[in-house]
C-alpha cells in the first residue's frame, strides 16, 4: 500500500478554520493564549487600578484618592501601579463601622449612639 503526501501537505494560504490564517486577527490569537495561560497559572494577588476600583465597585477617582490619603497601599515602579488585593482588603477593613442594630444591644434606645 502506497501513501500519497499530496493530501498531506496544503499548498497556498492556510484556512482560516485552524485560526491562523490570513484572516485570523491578532486579538482572536491573543485570547487563546490568555485562556490557556489562565487555566495554567494560579490567580496572582496583584492588581491594577481598574480591577481594584471594579472590586471595591467605585470610581478610579475614588481609588486615586485613597491611595493620596494613604488609606489604600500599592506598589509603583515607574509608572507601573499594582495593588495586593489582600492587603487593600484588610485596609479597608479598618475604616468598618459597627452596625447601628448591634450598638442597640447594649442597653441604649434605638437610633441614639450610647
Amino acid at each position: 500500500m502506497a501513501l500519497s503526501i499530496e493530501g498531506l501537505i496544503a499548498v497556498g494560504p492556510v484556512s482560516s478554520e485552524c485560526g491562523f490564517g490570513a484572516n485570523a486577527t491578532k486579538q482572536q490569537f491573543m485570547n487563546d493564549r490568555e485562556s490557556q495561560f489562565a487555566a495554567s497559572e494560579p490567580m496572582s494577588p496583584w492588581r491594577l487600578k481598574q480591577e481594584i476600583a471594579d472590586h471595591y465597585r467605585c470610581d478610579l477617582r475614588t481609588i486615586t484618592n485613597l491611595m493620596r490619603r494613604r488609606i489604600l497601599p500599592f506598589v509603583k515602579i515607574g509608572r507601573i501601579l499594582r495593588f495586593n488585593i489582600e492587603e487593600c482588603d484588610r485596609a479597608m477593613n479598618k475604616y468598618k463601622r459597627p452596625s447601628m442594630l448591634l450598638q442597640c444591644d447594649s442597653g441604649a434606645a434605638p437610633g441614639k449612639i450610647a
